[in-house]
């Protein structure tokens, strides 16, 4: 996170926003947790990002639903590879570990954002100089 677009000679930014279909997954989430998130969607999608949605399983006695989107994340970056300049990794979870490890041994890894400096895999302790803390720049992104 410590290089600019134009230290990265970057034209053009790619950004793409993994989740779940949110009518699914969500279905019986509260009213104002449903409004919420297709309010993020919205703008996501008109701030330019590419939303790819996972197929969602309904869990056991139609409780929960299963949407796990590790393995896509991880695939997608791999096949869009010789597409991209760097990559800016959103998560806590140790699961990527080995794709932001790859990432940052290709040169590959512009930055990772980890979502709560007080909850996250100690697995991406290791890539120090690259983690921003989202909770860190709260007052940054707020509108005042």
């Amino acid at each position: 996170m410590h290089q600019t677009k134009d230290e990265l000679k970057c034209d053009e930014v790619a950004l793409y926003f993994f989740s779940t279909q949110p009518k699914k997954t969500y279905k019986n989430s509260p009213p104002k947790r449903r409004v919420f998130l297709e309010k993020l969607y919205d703008f996501l999608r008109e701030s330019n990002y590419s939303i790819i949605f996972k197929p969602t399983l309904q869990g056991a006695k139609n409780r929960t639903t299963k949407g796990n989107i590790d393995a896509e994340l991880v695939l997608h970056s791999m096949i869009e590879y010789a597409n991209y300049g760097k990559s800016l990794i959103v998560t806590g979870d140790g699961d990527f570990h080995c794709l932001i490890k790859h990432l940052n041994h290709k040169n590959k890894l512009f930055g990772l954002i980890i979502p709560n400096r007080h909850k996250y895999s100690s697995l991406l302790g290791g890539f120090g100089e690259h983690i921003t803390f989202l909770n860190n720049t709260r007052e940054k992104l707020e509108k005042k």
